[in-house]
C-alpha cells in the first residue's frame, strides 16, 4: 500500500511532545488537522503550530508506544464543504484561487477516502472469501454468532492458560519432611483445583491436601521418603464473562442448569426476580420462617394441623370460659382432687350424684350419702368415724346392711350392740327374746330373718321395738306370753321399689301376719309391743 496522502503516523516515547504532520499533502485549513491516540480522538491537551506545521502535546507527552495519528479530514457534507471550501454564486468572478480551492477540496476528499478505504478488505481472487492482505483486523467486537469473526481477546480467554501455550508438568521425590517443592518453570496458574497432583500414584484432593503458590506446590503432610510426586496444570479457572462480555451472554447462549450457587452473587436474587407461587416448601429451611416474616392474622384455622397447639404454645390465662364448648370438660379432663368445696356452688351437688367413699369428716353429709345412695357396706361403716353433730336419720331402707365393730355404749345417747340387748349373738332360727331378755337392756333390737317363719316370743316390757329383716315368703308370729304388738311392713323387689306395705295387729295365739310369695324381694318389720 503506498504512502497515505492524508495522515502521518507516528509513536510516542512518553518523552517526545513534538510531532511533525509536513507528511499530509497540503490542507486548506488548519481546523481540518485532527489528533488520535490509538484511534481515539482528542479534543485538548495539545496546540497546532500552522506555521512549523508540528501538533505540540501539553501538559502531558504520549506514553510510550502509544499511536499518534495526525489527519487532514476535509468537510464531506454540502454545507460543509461550501461554507468551508468554496462556494460560487451568479455573476461573480471566477478567480484563480476559489477554482483551485474548489479543486483541492475535491483532491483531498479523495485522496482522504482513498486512504481510508482502498485498504478495505477485497474478496479473493475466487469471490470465496475476504482477502486481509496480510494485515491484521482491528477493533474487532466481539463475536456474538457462531459465524462472527473471533478476536485474539477472545482465544487467550479459552486457551489453556490465557495464551498460547503447552500443558504444564512437573516430577519430584519426597524426602519424608519436606512439604515445599519449588515448581520450574513457574505454574501459570494457582488454582489449586486445576492441578492434577499424584504422591505414590495416590491422586491428592485440593486445598485439603496441598495448595499452589507462584513458584511452588505446598503439601498440608510431607509425602513420604522415595514417594513419586508428579503435578500437572492443565489450565487455569476462569469465568464466562471473561470470555465473553456479560451484555452479549443472553439466554440462548446458557446450557440448562449451567448457573450454579457460586455464580450468584450475594443478596443478587431481589423479590421482583421471584415468579408468584415459585418458592416451595421444599426451599424454605427449617425454622427459617419466623414471628415477624407472618403477617397479622395471617395464620387461620385451615393452616393450622390437626392437635398443632399444644401445652407450651399457651400462655397463662389464655383459655377463657367463651373458648370452652358446652359438654367440652369430661371427667377423664379433673385431675385427682382437683375439684375442691369452692369450686362447687350451693347446693351444685345431688344426691343421686355421690358415690359411696369413706368420708372422714362429720357431720350430716356423711349421713345422708349413706342413707341415701344405697351403697352402706360393712367396709364404709367400719371405716366411718361418726362425731359432731348428726342433723339428719341414717336411712336402712336399701338394705340389708348392719353396723359392726361397735364400742361399749356408756351413754345414753350411744349406739347399743347386739350383745348389748341379748348378753350374745343373735339367734339364726328365728328370735326368742325371753330368756336373754333383761328389763335392763335398751328397748331396741335389730335382727335378720332367713326363714319362712320369724317368732317373737318372751315377755318383753310394753314400748319394746324389734326391727327385723326377711327373705321372700316372710311370715311373723307372736307366740304366748309375748302380748299385743303393732307391726309396720314395707316389701321391696330386687329393683329397689315398694311393692306392699301396710300396719297389722297382731296377738298371742292370733293368726300369723303372712306376707309370703314367689318374687325375689325384701320385707322390713318394725314392731312394737303396746299391751
Amino acid at each position: 500500500m503506498p504512502n497515505p496522502l492524508s495522515y502521518v503516523l507516528h509513536t510516542g516515547t512518553g518523552s517526545q511532545t513534538s510531532f511533525s504532520f509536513a507528511g499530509i499533502d497540503d490542507y486548506l485549513s488548519v481546523t481540518y488537522i485532527k489528533v488520535y491516540l490509538n484511534d481515539v480522538l482528542q479534543t485538548t491537551g495539545y496546540t497546532i503550530d500552522a506555521a512549523n506545521e508540528n501538533v505540540n502535546f501539553s501538559p502531558t507527552a504520549p506514553a510510550s508506544g502509544v499511536k499518534v495519528k495526525i489527519a487532514r479530514e476535509t468537510p464531506t457534507t454540502s454545507a460543509g464543504f461550501t461554507g468551508n471550501v468554496v462556494d460560487f454564486s451568479n455573476g461573480s468572478v471566477l478567480t484563480a484561487e476559489d477554482l483551485d480551492k474548489g479543486f483541492k477540496g475535491l483532491l483531498h476528499i479523495v485522496q482522504e477516502a482513498n486512504d481510508t478505504g482502498s485498504g478495505a478488505l477485497g474478496k479473493t481472487t475466487d469471490q470465496l472469501g475476504w482477502n486481509a492482505a496480510t494485515l491484521p483486523v482491528k477493533n474487532a467486537g466481539y463475536a456474538i454468532d457462531p459465524t462472527d469473526l473471533v478476536t485474539k481477546a477472545q482465544m487467550d480467554a479459552v486457551s489453556l492458560y490465557g495464551a498460547s501455550t503447552i500443558p504444564q508438568s512437573w516430577s519430584t521425590t519426597g524426602t519424608g519432611s519436606q512439604t515445599s517443592f519449588t515448581l520450574t518453570p513457574a505454574p501459570s496458574s494457582t488454582s489449586a483445583d486445576m492441578f492434577i497432583v499424584e504422591v505414590g500414584g495416590v491422586i491428592q484432593r485440593p486445598t485439603n491436601d496441598y495448595s499452589i503458590t507462584t513458584n511452588a506446590i505446598v503439601f498440608t503432610t510431607a509425602p513420604g521418603n522415595g514417594l513419586g510426586i508428579r503435578v500437572r496444570n492443565f489450565g487455569v479457572a476462569r469465568n464466562a464473562l471473561d470470555v465473553v462480555p456479560s451484555a452479549s451472554i443472553t439466554n440462548a447462549y446458557m446450557a440448562a442448569n449451567s448457573i450454579s450457587t457460586s455464580n450468584i452473587q450475594d443478596d443478587a436474587v431481589t423479590a421482583a426476580k421471584l415468579a408468584d407461587n415459585s418458592v416451595f416448601t421444599a426451599a424454605i429451611q427449617n425454622d427459617a420462617v419466623t414471628q415477624a416474616k407472618i403477617a397479622d392474622d395471617a395464620v387461620g384455622n385451615d393452616q393450622m394441623a390437626p392437635n398443632s397447639v399444644g401445652t407450651t404454645e399457651l400462655i397463662t390465662s389464655a383459655v377463657t370460659t367463651p373458648k370452652i364448648a358446652n359438654n367440652a370438660i369430661t371427667t377423664a379432663k379433673f385431675a385427682s382432687g382437683a375439684v375442691d368445696t369452692a369450686a362447687l356452688g350451693l347446693n351444685a351437688v345431688a344426691l343421686t350424684n355421690m358415690k359411696g367413699v369413706a368420708f372422714t369428716g362429720a357431720g350430716v353429709e356423711r349421713l345422708l350419702h349413706i342413707a341415701t345412695t344405697g351403697e352402706l357396706t360393712a367396709k364404709t361403716l367400719s371405716t366411718i368415724g361418726f362425731g359432731g353433730a348428726v342433723s339428719a336419720n341414717l336411712d336402712f331402707a336399701a338394705g340389708p346392711y348392719k353396723c359392726v365393730n361397735l364400742g361399749q355404749p356408756t351413754s345414753s345417747g350411744d349406739a347399743i350392740r347386739i350383745a348389748d340387748v341379748f348378753d350374745g349373738a343373735q339367734i339364726a332360727n328365728g328370735w326368742n327374746v325371753s330368756t336373754p331378755y333383761s328389763t335392763a337392756r335398751r328397748h331396741l333390737m335389730f335382727g335378720t330373718c332367713t326363714y319362712n317363719s320369724s317368732t317373737l316370743s318372751g315377755s318383753p316390757d310394753i314400748n319394746t321395738f324389734f326391727l327385723l329383716s326377711g327373705s321372700a315368703n316372710a311370715n311373723l308370729s307372736v307366740k304366748t306370753g309375748f302380748g299385743t304388738w303393732l307391726v309396720l311392713y314395707l316389701t321391696f323387689n330386687n329393683s329397689g321399689a315398694l311393692v306392699r306395705s301396710g300396719v297389722s295387729q297382731l296377738t298371742t295365739g292370733g293368726a300369723d301376719l303372712d306376707l309370703s310369695d314367689t318374687s325375689s324381694s325384701t320385707t322390713f318389720f318394725v314392731a312394737m309391743r303396746y299391751s
